[in-house]
């Protein structure tokens, strides 16, 4: 769990350009306390609910999520593993909607 622990600046989404990712805010990826984390991009705003484990001997996280997307309640699912100590790369799956990538890079 410590290796995520901290914020990450979302740097490449699959279905959503830069200039939608950092719309209201920077788009970031948050991991905090032991079971807690957010995402924030574009619209979005969700809280995560995170479950850690290692998978092939790498730090791995699946969580849900609930929260809004443009004003509207929205909920999913996701999952991110670590690609270096810095690199983060991950899953959304929205409830009946869009699924995307996304790469984070860590910020502190």
């Amino acid at each position: 769990m410590k290796e995520f622990t901290g914020n990450w600046k979302i740097i490449e989404m699959e279905l959503w350009g830069q200039d939608y990712v950092d719309m209201v805010e920077p788009g970031r990826v948050n991991f905090e306390g032991h079971e807690d984390g957010r995402i924030v991009f574009g619209a979005v705003n969700v809280e995560l609910d995170c479950r850690y484990k290692s998978v092939h001997n790498k730090a791995f996280v699946e969580f849900s999520f609930q929260g809004v997307n443009d004003l509207e309640p929205v909920c999913g699912r996701g999952h991110a593993q670590l690609k270096s100590a810095t690199m983060l790369e991950g899953q959304l799956y929205f409830h009946y909607g869009d699924e995307s990538w996304f790469i984070a890079k860590k910020i502190d």
